[in-house]
């Protein structure tokens, strides 16, 4: 699992925002315009779709990680749970903020601004879920005297 799907949320991710930005119609500046304007109809017409299908689909591949990185800590303990809630719920809002790409400035949608929530709600769900394994691995390591698993874990977390 880690050698391959890892490898596809990298590619499918920052591959198709790379490609957006290339493609961006004015130019792209990451340090004033957020990634979302590389999803927005409205600001990129003929390539929006190409970001929007890459972070959808390294949303879905990020699922199966809160249930694989639970069972990896072999703890049943409720800041594992936590953090797999956290993770999972993460994963999916990231997977609806790149099918739901309203505009705020335009006001288009039923619920306006629901992308910029869904993709605030992902960055803290999957970051949370992060901190909360890593606290618990970090806990696990101090306890056992340090494995050699926890270790790699934690250098790649």
């Amino acid at each position: 699992m880690l050698g391959v799907v890892v490898p596809l949320i990298g590619i499918f991710y920052f591959g198709s925002l790379a490609v957006a930005v290339a493609l961006f119609p004015n130019g792209y500046d990451w340090r004033v315009m957020s990634i979302s304007k590389l999803l927005y109809p409205l600001v990129n017409p003929q390539y929006h779709f190409i970001p929007a299908v890459g972070v959808g689909l390294s949303g879905v591949l990020m699922l199966p990680f809160a249930g694989y990185i639970r069972r990896r800590l072999g703890a049943n303990s409720p800041v594992v749970r936590a953090g797999a809630a956290f993770f999972f719920a993460g994963a999916i809002c990231l997977v609806l903020a790149s099918v739901i790409t309203s505009h705020p400035a335009q006001g288009r949608a039923t619920v306006p601004r629901l992308h910029e929530v869904l993709a605030r709600v992902a960055g803290i769900g999957l970051g949370l879920g992060m901190v909360l394994f890593e606290s618990h691995a970090l806990r696990s390591r101090r306890r056992a005297g340090g494995e050699l698993a926890s270790r790699r874990l934690i250098l790649w977390w």
